[in-house]
């Protein structure tokens, strides 16, 4: 789990989908309320990230996404 305060986050501090501090399970709760069910992405710019195999960083990336997402939207 990332520490760093919101207000200190840039895209070097960016990591997977429910390791850092913004509160997406509320975000997509709220969404999900709203109707929205649509696409999103994930940028990571964190260079420690640019250092690891590509396919290892995407289907980690896809495991934290969807922990994230599925329980408020269906995803397929």
């Amino acid at each position: 789990m990332e520490d760093t305060c919101k207000e200190a986050i840039t895209d070097n501090t960016r990591v997977y989908p429910g390791l850092g501090v913004i509160p997406l399970d509320e975000l997509c709760a709220r969404l999900s309320r709203i109707g929205y069910n649509d696409t999103c992405s994930i940028e990571l710019f964190r260079p420690e990230y640019w250092q690891m195999d590509p396919l290892h960083v995407a289907q980690t990336c896809r495991a934290a996404a969807l922990a994230v997402l599925s329980p408020h939207f269906q995803v397929e």
